[in-house]
């Protein structure tokens, strides 16, 4: 029996804890489950060329034989914030072999490396969360919402809390603060609550609203619009991965109005459908396949 070979590359000698760990070992797992379904067979090969090629992150040095891998596409772990700063898009690692498919994880930020450096073969493609473990408790919520805290502006979560109390006192609900917590802290928040108020700044891509939406938990955004950099500002969005399904987009102009309209239609959102419809491991690997399928012909 034939196998598709797809070679995954990455730097072994050092993988960052968290999202960039979550994006490869999910994506690998992905493969799989996305073969199984298709009743196929493939392998999985390590920093070595396969049929198809997907380079995660941003070599140090490009190997020959991975600059000469068939069917090869690079990111979304390539590219930083500054990129969009470049003054000489040579300037950037990448911009040699241009002609390759690069991979960003959402359609602002690639809109915002692509106005310093115009790969000409920019997709977006969003990495998969693990909705195995993030599901929905067979149990009734045992509160009303907790707050995904990411902002680092303890003003704005003051602002959050003046306003639950003085418009909308006896509801309950908790504060989860990034860096304080593990996957289980918050599975364990999105199965208990009704839905989810975010405040964060804004995202490449997002896991953790993910990860909160497959639990089946809803999402308040207070959306943050605008990325300042150090020389331009430019659109962009606390949540990438979106539609109307989800929750609502808002912010602290518009809370007033928003807010209860969002707890009327709280019924009506459907958060896990879209996450395991899009953005399972399955799902997202899937789409990768498709795209390194492409990479030569497109």
């Amino acid at each position: 029996m034939s196998h598709l070979r797809i070679g995954v590359w990455f730097d072994e000698r050092h993988m960052a804890f968290g999202g960039p760990t979550v994006v490869l070992l999910g994506t690998i797992l992905g493969f799989f489950q996305d073969a199984a379904a298709r009743d196929e067979s493939i392998r999985i090969l390590l920093n070595e060329p396969g049929d198809v090629n997907w380079e995660l992150g941003l070599p140090k040095d490009l190997p020959s034989e991975l600059a000469a891998a068939p069917n090869l596409v690079f990111g979304p772990m390539c590219f930083k914030h500054s990129d969009g700063e470049l003054r000489n898009p040579a300037e950037h690692a990448l911009f040699a072999v241009k002609e390759r498919p690069v991979l960003f994880a959402s359609d602002w930020f690639r809109e915002w490396v692509c106005h310093a450096v115009p790969f000409p073969r920019a997709l977006t493609w969003g990495a998969g969360v693990d909705t195995d473990f993030f599901t929905p408790s067979c149990e009734p919520p045992s509160m009303d919402f907790f707050i995904y805290f990411k902002s680092q502006r303890y003003e704005d979560l003051g602002r959050i809390n003046d306003f639950l109390f003085n418009e909308y006192f006896g509801i309950r609900g908790t504060v989860l603060t990034y860096y304080s917590y593990d996957a289980e802290m918050l599975r364990d928040a999105a199965q208990s609550a009704r839905f989810c108020i975010m405040l964060d700044r804004t995202e490449t891509q997002g896991l953790a609203a993910l990860e909160i939406m497959a639990c089946g938990c809803p999402l308040f955004v207070l959306d943050e619009t605008v990325y300042e950099g150090v020389g331009r500002t430019g659109p962009a969005t606390s949540v990438t991965c979106w539609d109307a399904s989800c929750g609502m987009k808002s912010s602290f102009d518009r809370i007033r109005v928003d807010f209860p309209a969002f707890l009327t239609q709280l019924p009506s959102y459907t958060p896990r459908a879209f996450v395991e419809t899009s953005y399972s491991f399955a799902a997202a690997a899937g789409r990768l396949r498709e795209i390194m399928h492409h990479a030569e012909t497109s």
